[in-house]
Parts: structure tokens; sequence; C-alpha cells
């Protein structure tokens, strides 16, 4: 019997159980790592929020309407005649006479813009260095008060509008003035009127808020052949 024949064989033996052990370990380990790679996968695919579907964007738009500018008003001036009246004027309701008004501001420069109304009409002569006052247009402002006659007054007398002027049909008695502020009227002495001093009035308003006023002397005389009374 020989015992040491036996220690290789051992030894052989031990050393394939040896790998043998770190191949299953290490088969064991690889396992395992699939086996934890897996469930972390699973773990964080599971916990990752679901994406929300994308809202398209309306664009909204606002349009502000652009408000519309006031007019400046327009302090006038003293009113001028810029064409007539002839100083003496017959009362025959046949001779055509034309008087133009220029809309003028404070500092007496013509007006240029529209917007302006004019009036114009006849009172009794007004005396040298007296006023004539309209104590109630500002009462009456409005364009259809100013299409009514305006009543006037000198100190303590009234100077009322005197029928007399018969405009013609293109050139009303109340009329805008154009963009260069001037307006214009035709008209004729009716034979009714009395011969005698009068006034023409002329009044410029600027809707219903500035106005002014002139006025200007006339003579009206009958015509030739009619007695100091009126018609033959």
């Amino acid at each position: 019997m020989q015992p040491r024949e036996n220690f290789p064989q051992s030894g052989v033996h031990l050393r394939t159980i040896v790998v043998s052990a770190l191949v299953l370990f290490a088969l064991a380990g690889i396992m395992s790592g699939f086996a934890f790679g897996a469930v972390v996968h699973r773990k964080s695919s599971a916990t990752q929020p679901t994406p929300s579907p994308t809202v398209p964007t309306i664009a909204q738009h606002t349009i502000t309407p652009t408000p519309t500018p006031s007019p400046v008003p327009i302090l006038l001036g003293i009113p001028r005649f810029a064409a007539g009246p002839t100083f003496s004027e017959v009362a025959d309701g046949q001779t055509s006479y034309t008087v133009t008004v220029q809309a003028v501001d404070k500092q007496g420069q013509p007006i240029n813009r529209s917007g302006v109304t004019c009036k114009l009409w006849l009172v009794h002569r007004v005396p040298d260095g007296a006023l004539l006052q309209l104590p109630d247009i500002g009462k009456r402002m409005d364009l259809a008060s100013i299409q009514q006659p305006i009543p006037g007054q000198v100190k303590d007398k009234a100077y009322n509008e005197v029928a007399g002027l018969q405009f013609s049909a293109g050139t009303p008695q109340t009329q805008a003035c154009d963009a260069q502020g001037r307006a214009t009227w035709n008209y004729t002495i009716s034979p009714s009127l009395e011969p005698g001093k009068y006034d023409l009035v002329l009044l410029t308003d600027w809707q219903g808020i500035h106005y002014n006023w002139s006025w200007a002397h006339i003579v009206v005389t009958k015509a030739q052949g009619q007695g100091p009374g009126g018609h033959d």
C-alpha cells in the first residue's frame, strides 16, 4: 500500500472542485446582475412620467380701436368782409349784391380749415362808437338756434334782425364756411324794406364753442320811380 500515490489525485479533485465553485459563483453573479439590471430597468421605466399630449398654442389678436382725435377748438377773431358790401344798395328786389366773409383767428389770421358756420343778417344802423351785443348768443350756439333770428342789443335798445335780405337759393343765410374759412352770399333787397341806414351783421361760429361777429354800414335806397312809401 502506497499512501503517497493518492495525494496527486486528491489535489486534482480539489482543484476541480475549486474551479467548479468559482465558475458557478461567477455564473451566479452574472445571472444576479442580469436580474438586477432587469429589475432596475423595469423600475426605471415604471417611474418615468407619461408625457402629456402637446396642446397647440392659439395666438389671440386683440384689435384696439384707434380713438378719433378731437378737433382743436378755434378761437375766433372778428370776422372780416373779404368782398362787399356795396355802401348804397337799392331795394328793388332785382339788383344782386355779393358779400363774402373771411373767418379769422384771435391773431387775425385767416382760418384754413372747415368747421366754421357763418350767418349774415340786417339790423338798423348801430350808432358810431356803440357796440352791438348779442346777449343770448351763449344760450343759442347750436346750428338750429343760429338759423333762427338772433336778438341783439345796443345799450338798452333792442337791435333785432330786420327782414329785407332776399338770399339766392345757392347761398342760404346760414351756411358752412369752406376749408379756407370763407362763405359767400348773393342777395337782393326786398322792395318792402324802408329806405334808411342799416348794418349788415356777420357771425362766425366754431361748433357752438367759440364765436365772434362784426358789422358794416350800408344805405338802402328806393328804386327809381318809387315813392317814399313803397311801390308806385
